[in-house]
């Protein structure tokens, strides 16, 4: 009997603690908080598969963590981030711009930003750096800063776009490019100048006709960073277009399109893959915008992309920048 009772405690009194270890971590949120208590390790030395058992726990505990302070320094690293972008309207005479940046894991390298050159001319930019996480959040503040020292009256777009190329290709960052373009507004005349490096169109809802479209720009340079300028056939050029009265330029990265619900499949040549947002959707939800203003179009192009990926994990980051020439 005496034995049967030594065996049981020595059997149960173990099982208890690990019970009550796993208890407290699933209801635990900030597994930090772990560190430094009796939760943290058991001492478990029992030289059977109990033991074993509570080394797998302990190895299971230490890496939440772990993966809680990476977590942390993610968000950290994420609010740093969008201190980079514009979120703040602009509401001024002759203008109105509005931005929407939503990052979907972490930091990445989405990036949008305007300059105001002087009274009459404004230059934004539109980037999107291949791949995600720090990487692509320390080539971001890369062409943050090159943007914002060389934007002025003396540099035209396709300088600021080359000067950005150069750096991204002489860095030598492997399988790291941006696709941007480049665009100066004068919101007196309406001129514009544009410069692309991978953006083959410029999307832009036209008052007069009440419905978006989409242009082809006629001199599309690669994207930078993948050939230095001296190694490319033709430099990087300069188109001009011209913006009416009550018309907005809406440009973005490829996550609102590309936004899925894990929903629907569609069939191509034998391959399966999600329904997308999609160009289409994207149209649909500018014209049926309420109010056809920079504020009023991104808020129901957003609303649209939540109701089209329901309660679906965010694929990828959703960056938005509209700009309207106003009377």
């Amino acid at each position: 009997i005496f034995s049967a009772i030594a065996f049981s405690s020595s059997l149960v009194k173990p099982l208890h603690e690990m019970c009550g270890l796993v208890k407290v971590i699933t209801e635990t949120e900030d597994f930090e908080l772990l560190k430094g208590t009796k939760y943290e390790k058991l001492n478990i030395t029992s030289g059977d598969e109990i033991e074993t058992l509570a080394k797998d726990i302990n190895l299971m505990t230490e890496n939440l963590i772990e993966k809680s302070k990476s977590d942390k320094q993610l968000l950290l690293g994420k609010e740093i981030q969008e201190k980079f972008i514009p979120l703040t309207p602009i509401k001024s005479r002759n203008i109105e711009i509005y931005g929407f940046y939503e990052g979907a894991k972490g930091v990445s390298g989405d990036y949008f930003d305007y300059k105001k050159i002087n009274d009459q001319c404004y230059t934004f930019i539109m980037c999107d750096v291949a791949g995600k996480g720090v990487p692509a959040a320390l080539i971001m503040v890369e062409i943050f800063t090159l943007f914002h020292t060389l934007c002025n009256e003396n540099n035209d777009t396709a300088y600021v776009v080359q000067q950005i190329n150069d750096m991204l290709a002489e860095k030598g960052f492997a399988g790291r490019f941006a696709s941007i373009i480049v665009l100066t507004l004068n919101i007196i005349t309406g001129e514009m100048k544009i410069t692309s490096a991978g953006y083959s169109e410029l999307f832009v809802y036209k008052h007069k006709s009440l419905k978006s479209h989409c242009f082809k720009l006629p001199e599309v340079g690669p994207a930078a960073g993948v050939f230095h300028s001296s190694m490319l056939p033709e430099p990087y050029k300069e188109m001009k277009s011209h913006l009416d009265y009550e018309d907005v330029i809406l440009l973005y990265s490829d996550g609102i399109e590309e936004s899925r619900n894990g929903e629907f499949l569609i069939y191509d040549e034998n391959c399966k893959h999600f329904e997308e947002f999609g160009r289409n959707r994207l149209i649909k939800a500018v014209d049926s915008s309420l109010k056809k203003t920079p504020d009023g179009i991104i808020r129901n192009v957003i609303k649209q992309e939540r109701l089209f990926r329901k309660n679906a994990e965010q694929y990828d980051d959703l960056t938005l920048l509209a700009i309207m020439r106003t009377r």
